[in-house]
């Protein structure tokens, strides 16, 4: 059984290290997310069962299907080599990258109302991450994710904000609503 997990641990960089998965030149990420098999009260016995549960990030721009169908082709070739195994794939949660044009207002407005509030042009990145920006994107709305968490969880206090940040975010989603509305400030 071991040498599944090995084939599987062997395919996540190639997924990551495919330029398709890539996102504005940053890398697509796989995590196993939970491995779950055995008995605790028994681990002399071999499980009669094991299940493996990847985290596949999906970049904007790379259609659901096909990334589903990429991931169930690493299952089906699995299950071809290990006939014995049982091996079986479901793909339960899909949720596609967002993206927005670099040129929408909406950008430019969060730009200046962030030079205006932090003193310079605010830094960008690729969120990797799931929020409803991914939601709202699939259904034609423009969305951006912006504040002063990168979203990645500290890994002692948890999700936690400075309130000063909090409130100078506060103050640029204000200025650029105002903007794009056209009241004046």
């Amino acid at each position: 059984m071991h040498e599944l997990l090995e084939e599987v641990l062997e395919w996540i960089p190639a997924w990551e290290g495919d330029p398709e998965n890539a996102c504005d030149g940053v890398p697509a990420i796989v995590n196993v997310g939970a491995l779950s098999g055995g008995f605790p009260w028994r681990v002399s016995r071999t499980p009669h069962r094991t299940d493996l549960f990847l985290d596949v990030r999906v970049p904007p721009g790379k259609p659901m299907a096909r990334a589903r169908a990429e991931v169930l082709e690493l299952v089906r070739s699995l299950a071809r080599r290990h006939p014995d195994y049982g091996v079986e794939g479901e793909v339960y949660v899909t949720a596609p990258g967002a993206a927005i044009d670099p040129s929408h207002p909406l950008i430019g407005a969060l730009e200046r109302a962030h030079a205006e509030v932090f003193g310079a042009v605010p830094e960008r990145a690729v969120t990797r991450w799931y929020s409803d920006a991914s939601a709202l994107s699939a259904v034609g709305i423009p969305t951006v994710n912006y504040g002063t968490s990168t979203g990645l969880l500290d890994t002692t206090d948890g999700e936690n904000l400075e309130i000063e940040g909090l409130v100078r975010t506060a103050r640029v989603y204000a200025l650029a609503a105002m903007e794009l509305c056209g009241v004046a400030g």
